[in-house]
């Protein structure tokens, strides 16, 4: 028991009086630590030395510095202000904390404090840059370039006072004169991380995206753990087309120490512009859970909207407005999906506080137009849209909404007006061609309907497109006779354009002229041979013959195999498959043809039977129902006959 007693003030001193070095021993050491970027220990050993010696003069400003190096503004004004009690006069702490304001968003502090030291007429170069940084951020470009220049003056080569030019020049978009400060400064410091931001900054306005690219990854070169680096680089990358380099950005920033929202972020944004909602659903998710941000929110919601949530999309648009009740996408966004509900009088409301935001956004407008017409105030929604053409006098998407509104208000002089004078301005617009050509038809007035989509037919870029969209709406009309003659001259025209064969294979096969229908789809695979869909309609037509179920499988596989994410691609491939004895094949490609079109009766009629053949009877009786409710005659008729056979074997 003595022993242990005896070690007992051994112990204690280990824990609180080991350390023999003096204060200011512990303030070098913890000016070293600054140095390597080590703050959090230069705290540490700043704090100590103040314990140990309160009346330690500079330890409280190297503490400050400490605590501002690691963004602890309070802390760090708390220290400065220490140091000013005791010292008012001491420069470097008025500089010191009015670089703490600069952070704060205090200009008017930052002022104040550099003229009591300086007085009015600053002769330091870094006071005179602490003012014009104060001035930029109050907006007054003016002020802040006349004391960024005369701080050169004092100090040509001060690189503070070259960015703080280049800001200026930045906020003026003066992109030429920006980009040349920004390389003198790097000519002096090829390190300096704030010229690589501003660099990058520059690039990427002016769309340059490959030189705001290397701007970004010399940031990345000069520290591998600069998330706000590597987010932007993967943003950067997906604008330019190249989602894998963004994916790269994710694992790297994954790959850090600490979680951070921006990686699943970024994985989000790829899968959203992939078409990929319900993964970018997830994404963002796993961003939200990590941070609170408005873009994730804003993207989350759009994933959403995209797979038809329209309350879960609601929620989010509002969570990205709370954190931003200016933010005008997500105002607009909201009406969009209400309108989209048919809630036109909140979604009349949402445009109104968007257009309090900014009352000439032309979207807004529209969209205000839209859900007073969906709330049956045609008068009002047209009077907004007269508005919107008067001040946007070249805004087509307002003519074609306005016209619209007033052919479906019946005033169809007014429509057909608004829609020609829309034409005007767009005369390449192939849907405002199609949507006036559709007009004309429904009159039954068939040269305006040509005239409306042929019209400078010898624009030999356009005429293709145009002649197929007017066979397109003759066949919509029942014409099909006029369509039948577009589509032959159309193919006479333009013998190299695909798209156009296919669609007069599909309308011979549509009007049961399968010979034609054939011939037609066989020269479409002459041109390409990989052409999907003429692959899989010809596999359906010839599968109606038993002698030729063979190559009608081969087609069926092939057209799988280029394109195995289409709905009726894969019926095909497992409806010939059930012809072909082979139902336990084709329920997978059924199956997934089923998940895409639940209603389509013929994928329901052909999963059925594959069921049936399968010995999975209960599986499927929901699938003959659908056929029996919503099918046409015959095929009612296939599904009582399963129904039949599914109660017989039952029975048995």
């Amino acid at each position: 028991m003595g022993r242990l007693l005896w070690l007992l003030p051994c112990l204690l001193l280990l824990i609180v009086g080991c350390d023999r070095r003096s204060p200011q021993d512990l303030v070098e050491e913890g000016l070293q630590f600054s140095a390597q970027g080590n703050h959090r220990g230069a705290i540490v050993l700043f704090k100590n030395a103040l314990e140990a010696d309160p009346s330690l003069a500079d330890a409280p400003l190297y503490l400050g510095r400490a605590y501002l190096a690691r963004n602890k503004l309070e802390h760090a004004e708390r220290q400065f202000l220490h140091v000013l009690e005791n010292d008012p006069d001491n420069a470097d702490a008025v500089l010191d904390l009015a670089r703490v304001y600069l952070k704060m968003n205090r200009p008017d502090q930052v002022a104040s404090g550099i003229y009591r030291r300086f007085g009015d007429h600053p002769r330091s170069a870094d006071a005179l840059e602490m003012l014009g940084h104060a001035a930029g951020m109050q907006g007054d470009l003016d002020r802040a370039e006349r004391f960024f220049l005369d701080a050169e003056k004092i100090d040509p080569r001060h690189l503070q006072v070259k960015l703080g030019l280049a800001r200026v020049a930045l906020d003026r978009h003066q992109d030429d004169r920006a980009r040349q400060i920004l390389k003198a400064v790097l000519s002096l410091d090829t390190n300096n991380q704030f010229a690589w931001y501003y660099l990058a900054e520059l690039e990427t306005t002016a769309q340059h995206f490959d030189a705001a690219l290397t701007a970004y990854q010399r940031l990345i070169e000069l520290d591998s753990t600069d998330v706000v680096a590597l987010s932007r680089a993967g943003l950067l990358s997906l604008s330019a087309g190249r989602p894998d380099q963004t994916l790269k950005m994710a694992d790297a920033i994954d790959a850090l120490p600490t979680d951070f929202a921006e990686a699943p972020r970024l994985r989000g944004l790829v899968a959203y512009v992939s078409g990929d909602f319900r993964a970018a659903k997830t994404h963002f998710l796993n961003a939200l859970r990590l941070q609170p941000h408005l873009n994730s929110h804003f993207f989350l919601g759009l994933s959403y909207y995209a797979l038809e949530q329209y309350e879960s999309a609601l929620n989010q648009f509002q969570a990205a407005l709370d954190l931003s009740p200016d933010f005008i996408k997500g105002r607009q966004l909201t009406a969009m999906t209400l309108i989209k509900q048919g809630r036109y009088g909140d979604a009349v409301r949402q445009c109104r506080q968007a257009l309090s935001i900014d009352d000439q956004n032309v979207l807004s407008q529209r969209l205000l137009a839209s859900a007073y017409i969906g709330a049956g105030e045609v008068d009002r929604g047209v009077s907004v849209l007269e508005g919107l053409i008067i001040s946007h006098p070249q805004q087509v998407g307002a003519y074609i909404h306005k016209g619209l509104a007033e052919l479906s208000r019946g005033d169809e002089d007014a429509g057909e007006k608004t829609l020609q004078s829309a034409l005007e301005i767009a005369p390449q617009s192939l849907s405002l061609r199609s949507l006036l050509a559709e007009f004309y038809l429904r009159k039954n007035n068939y040269p305006r309907a040509e005239q409306a989509l042929l019209h400078d037919e010898d624009n030999a870029e356009s005429s293709p497109q145009r002649m197929m969209r007017l066979a397109q709406l003759y066949e919509q009309q029942g014409e099909d006779a006029r369509a039948e003659e577009v589509y032959l001259s159309l193919t006479q025209r333009f013998p190299a354009y695909i798209p156009a064969l296919l669609a007069r294979a599909i309308s011979a096969h549509r009007r049961g002229k399968l010979e034609a229908a054939e011939g037609l789809y066989r020269q479409v695979l002459a041109r390409n041979p990989d052409t999907a869909p003429a692959l899989n309609n010809l596999a359906y037509l010839l599968s109606a013959q038993p002698s030729r179920i063979v190559e009608a499988l081969q087609l069926a596989e092939k057209a799988h195999r280029l394109d195995n994410t289409d709905p009726y691609v894969q019926d095909t491939l497992g409806y010939i498959l059930v012809l072909n004895d082979r139902s336990g094949a084709a329920l997978k490609p059924l199956r997934g043809a089923y998940s895409q079109i639940p209603e389509n009766v013929a994928v329901n009629l052909h999963l059925a039977s594959a069921y049936i053949n399968t010995d999975q009877a209960e599986q499927a009786r929901p699938h003959l129902d659908l056929v029996i409710r919503q099918g046409g005659r015959a095929e009612q008729e296939q599904a009582q006959v399963l129904l039949r056979s599914l109660k017989a074997a039952v029975a048995e």
